[in-house]
């Protein structure tokens, strides 16, 4: 089942990039795919962070609640990093591509990367805490809804309301932002009210050494991936 989930989504991510390069034309959509690239490069970073084994290796809520926020933050505090790399990466494509006045296209690239790792963790987060099972869907529900919401925006910007090039890809991925957002909202309402939120307690937890671990093994998982996208 989940490889004709993956099937579907990579064949709707090949449409919505023909689709797109039809919309923005020939120069925009390669400055998109740029962008893209390096987006990649940053997510392969964190993309398989995960919690699920730390959280089920935990009987506490209070516990449980403190290893989400804590990844959650951390995971914030590595976007603001990857937006002040993408600044300087912003001046390098003006100096070397001659492409001027990127800055506002690679600040939302950077803050899109966290997207899915984020909408992954939550939802490991609220499966654990309320034993119902929906993070692959919620996952599919999202990239799909990305992609349409793409499609839309791109609509909106290129053919109705003819913005300038580096404004109309900076929409591009302010609306990969309002995906994510949309889906945080709905997981939020749907389980607000059946949160298991038990009184144990537990003593001794070294949350330091979690939050490390967890990063230290996803980056370990994706090293090929960086590698992959940084050649590209």
């Amino acid at each position: 089942m989940k490889k004709n989930k993956d099937l579907l989504i990579n064949s709707i991510y090949l449409i919505t990039l023909i689709i797109l390069y039809y919309i923005v034309g020939k120069k925009s959509i390669y400055l998109y795919v740029l962008t893209l690239s390096l987006s990649n490069i940053l997510l392969s970073c964190i993309s398989n962070i995960t919690i699920k084994s730390n959280l089920d290796n935990t009987k506490a809520y209070h516990t449980k609640e403190k290893i989400f926020k804590l990844t959650s933050l951390t995971m914030i505090f590595i976007m603001l990093i990857f937006t002040l790399l993408s600044i300087c990466l912003s001046d390098i494509t003006s100096i070397f591509l001659h492409i001027s006045d990127t800055l506002p296209i690679f600040i939302l690239m950077a803050i899109s990367t966290i997207n899915k790792p984020l909408i992954n963790i939550y939802t490991e987060y609220l499966e654990n805490v309320t034993n119902k099972k929906f993070q692959d869907r919620s996952i599919f529900i999202y990239q799909v809804l990305s992609n349409i919401l793409l499609i839309v925006t791109s609509l909106l910007v290129f053919r109705i309301f003819k913005t300038n090039t580096i404004l109309a890809i900076s929409f591009l991925y302010a609306s990969k932002i309002l995906s994510a957002i949309i889906i945080i909202t709905i997981l939020y309402m749907i389980t607000s009210g059946s949160i298991n939120k038990n009184n144990l307690k537990e003593t001794n937890i070294n949350y330091k050494k979690i939050i490390k671990n967890i990063y230290l093994e996803s980056i370990q998982n994706n090293l090929t991936q960086i590698i992959k996208y940084s050649y590209y």
